[in-house]
């Protein structure tokens, strides 16, 4: 859809319970996750659909980032509880971060870092782009994180607060937490633009 939301138009259906998507403006492509262990693409306009281009046997998909820069792809299995990283063309899969287990992950593609929701621990997590380094930024008890953003402009971090209905935000080391925006029903995503 537009911007301001006119011309709405669906370009793929289908699709098993699909849970993150995530757009790379260099490739032309958008890639999503679902329910049934599928990694999926298509051009923006829906063409050159590619479903389970990436497939994990008895899986269940989650968040989805991706990295232009290298074209490399992360998500989230969250049966096996594993973030991975994959080539664009689904190629090279491997476990990056094992026993994480969430539902957002975000590419920090300025400062070559990968912030990520671990409900085990359960905090927001980040580390370099092959998962090491590995460092807890914020504290989210009680609740799903499905959105994590970057201002690179203010640089703050951003992320969503479902079970509270709230956007909240911090220094990109976690420090200075605030409550940016509340009462909102349930936030599953934004986009910083």
């Amino acid at each position: 859809m537009n911007m301001d939301g006119s011309n709405l138009e669906n370009i793929v259906s289908g699709i098993a319970d699909p849970y993150s998507i995530a757009v790379d403006i260099k490739l032309g492509k958008i890639y999503w996750a679902d329910d049934a262990g599928n990694i999926s693409k298509a051009n923006l306009d829906g063409a050159q659909l590619e479903r389970q281009f990436v497939h994990v046997p008895n899986g269940q998909m989650r968040g989805i980032s991706v990295n232009s820069k290298t074209n490399k792809i992360y998500f989230y299995e969250v049966n096996e509880e594993n973030l991975y990283v994959v080539n664009s063309d689904g190629t090279g899969r491997q476990v990056i971060v094992d026993g994480a287990y969430g539902y957002s992950v975000f590419v920090d593609e300025v400062n070559d870092k990968l912030y990520y929701e671990d409900r085990n621990e359960p905090a927001i997590m980040q580390t370099n782009l092959d998962g090491t380094g590995k460092v807890k930024i914020v504290d989210v008890p009680g609740t799903r994180v499905y959105a994590i953003g970057i201002d690179y402009i203010t640089k703050k971090l951003y992320w969503s607060d479902m079970s509270n209905g709230m956007i909240k935000r911090s220094n990109l080391d976690g420090t200075k937490q605030e409550n940016f925006i509340s009462q909102i029903n349930s936030p599953r995503g934004f986009f910083i633009r």
